[in-house]
Protein backbone atom coordinates (compact mmCIF):
# COMPACT_ATOMS: atom_id res chain seq x y z
CA UNK A 1 0.00 0.00 0.00
CA UNK A 2 1.28 3.15 -0.81
CA UNK A 3 0.62 6.42 1.42
CA UNK A 4 0.50 9.83 0.12
CA UNK A 5 3.85 11.62 1.73
CA UNK A 6 2.58 14.52 3.78
CA UNK A 7 3.97 18.22 1.74
CA UNK A 8 4.93 20.35 5.52
CA UNK A 9 6.27 23.82 4.86
CA UNK A 10 8.11 26.24 7.42
CA UNK A 11 8.04 29.96 6.71
CA UNK A 12 10.89 30.84 8.83
CA UNK A 13 12.30 34.50 9.23
CA UNK A 14 15.37 35.57 11.00
CA UNK A 15 16.94 32.52 9.47
CA UNK A 16 20.59 33.07 8.98
CA UNK A 17 22.13 33.00 12.46
CA UNK A 18 21.32 32.00 16.16
CA UNK A 19 17.73 30.62 16.64
CA UNK A 20 17.00 31.00 13.43
CA UNK A 21 19.71 29.34 11.93
CA UNK A 22 18.99 26.48 14.40
CA UNK A 23 15.21 26.48 13.44
CA UNK A 24 16.02 26.14 10.04
CA UNK A 25 18.75 22.93 10.19
CA UNK A 26 16.13 21.12 12.66
CA UNK A 27 12.93 21.81 10.40
CA UNK A 28 15.37 20.29 7.28
CA UNK A 29 15.87 17.78 8.85
CA UNK A 30 12.56 16.93 10.02
CA UNK A 31 11.55 16.95 6.29
CA UNK A 32 10.01 20.23 5.78
CA UNK A 33 10.26 22.79 2.92
CA UNK A 34 11.54 25.41 4.26
CA UNK A 35 10.83 29.44 3.14
CA UNK A 36 12.69 31.82 5.30
CA UNK A 37 13.76 35.18 5.18
CA UNK A 38 17.13 36.98 6.39
CA UNK A 39 19.18 39.98 6.05
CA UNK A 40 22.23 38.42 4.74
CA UNK A 41 22.50 35.96 1.85
CA UNK A 42 21.97 32.09 2.86
CA UNK A 43 24.95 29.65 2.50
CA UNK A 44 23.27 26.69 2.92
CA UNK A 45 22.30 24.04 -0.32
CA UNK A 46 19.99 22.22 0.91
CA UNK A 47 17.07 21.71 -2.54
CA UNK A 48 14.31 21.71 0.54
CA UNK A 49 14.13 25.18 0.90
CA UNK A 50 14.18 28.74 -0.44
CA UNK A 51 15.74 31.61 0.92
CA UNK A 52 14.10 35.21 0.36
CA UNK A 53 16.73 38.23 1.23
CA UNK A 54 15.18 41.20 2.45
CA UNK A 55 15.28 43.50 5.75
CA UNK A 56 12.13 43.22 7.40
CA UNK A 57 12.15 46.51 9.12
CA UNK A 58 10.58 47.84 6.24
CA UNK A 59 7.53 47.41 5.24
CA UNK A 60 8.39 46.83 1.36
CA UNK A 61 11.05 43.90 2.94
CA UNK A 62 7.64 42.46 4.93
CA UNK A 63 4.66 42.71 1.68
CA UNK A 64 8.32 40.89 -0.53
CA UNK A 65 8.25 38.33 1.72
CA UNK A 66 4.58 37.29 2.18
CA UNK A 67 4.16 37.70 -1.40
CA UNK A 68 7.25 35.10 -1.86
CA UNK A 69 6.45 32.74 0.96
CA UNK A 70 2.33 32.71 -0.26
CA UNK A 71 2.73 32.65 -3.93
CA UNK A 72 5.83 29.61 -3.65
CA UNK A 73 4.67 26.04 -5.47
CA UNK A 74 5.39 24.28 -1.83
CA UNK A 75 3.20 26.77 -0.17
CA UNK A 76 0.13 26.29 -2.36
CA UNK A 77 0.48 22.36 -2.66
CA UNK A 78 1.11 22.12 1.08
CA UNK A 79 -0.74 20.23 3.49
CA UNK A 80 0.34 21.57 6.78
CA UNK A 81 2.01 25.29 7.05
CA UNK A 82 4.02 26.46 10.44
CA UNK A 83 5.34 29.86 10.62
CA UNK A 84 7.60 31.49 12.96
CA UNK A 85 8.31 34.77 13.08
CA UNK A 86 11.94 35.03 14.31
CA UNK A 87 13.43 38.07 12.75
CA UNK A 88 14.28 40.31 15.18
CA UNK A 89 16.94 43.45 16.32
CA UNK A 90 18.78 44.17 19.31
CA UNK A 91 19.34 47.76 19.11
CA UNK A 92 21.38 50.18 20.81
CA UNK A 93 22.76 48.35 24.16
CA UNK A 94 22.63 51.66 26.42
CA UNK A 95 20.90 52.77 28.98
CA UNK A 96 17.16 53.32 28.39
CA UNK A 97 17.31 57.24 29.16
CA UNK A 98 20.36 57.44 26.33
CA UNK A 99 18.64 55.37 23.67
CA UNK A 100 16.83 57.19 20.67
CA UNK A 101 13.35 57.34 20.08
CA UNK A 102 13.75 56.16 16.36
CA UNK A 103 15.88 53.33 17.77
CA UNK A 104 13.50 52.36 20.32
CA UNK A 105 10.55 51.94 17.99
CA UNK A 106 12.80 50.22 15.57
CA UNK A 107 13.69 48.01 18.25
CA UNK A 108 10.15 47.06 19.37
CA UNK A 109 7.67 48.35 16.48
Amino acid sequence: MCMATSKRVLILTGSSRGIGAALLNEYLEAGYFVIHASRSDSRNSNSNQSHFQTDLSSLDGVYGFIEFAANHSQTIEADSITLINNAGRIGQAAALKDITGEDLEKTIG
